[in-house]
């Protein structure tokens, strides 16, 4: 059963971003390699329960264990870096959670 479109794949490795949640909820990365992207979050029916993020660069989106957070890491552009991030569904606040890290997503995932 298809839910939705768009859904970003990697055109080399083969892999789509999303992840579901045990209760159910699906997130996925929305976009086209390479020109930024948005986060959006469903329910089990389809229906959009969380507002996008605005498109940029997130990788390694992951549920917090409750569904209530998404971690992800993005690049910190002015210093050159990447963080992880944390954005509570609910309030749509982000928060950066790490600092300084070396900008090489290969190496820093986020995760719970």
């Amino acid at each position: 059963m298809k839910l939705v479109d768009g859904v970003l794949r990697d055109p080399y490795f083969g892999g789509a971003a999303f992840s579901v949640s045990e209760t159910g909820i699906l997130v996925y990365q929305q976009g086209k390699p390479f020109e930024g992207y948005g986060i959006r979050v469903f329910d089990r029916s389809g229906k959009q329960i969380a507002g996008t993020v605005e498109p940029g660069l997130y990788f390694n989106v992951r549920f917090s264990p409750d569904g209530a957070q998404i971690a992800y890491h993005s690049p910190v552009l002015q210093a050159g870096t990447m963080s992880v991030f944390v954005w509570d569904i609910k309030s749509g606040n982000h928060t950066r959670v790490s600092f300084n890290s070396h900008y090489n997503r290969s190496r820093l995932v986020a995760g719970w």
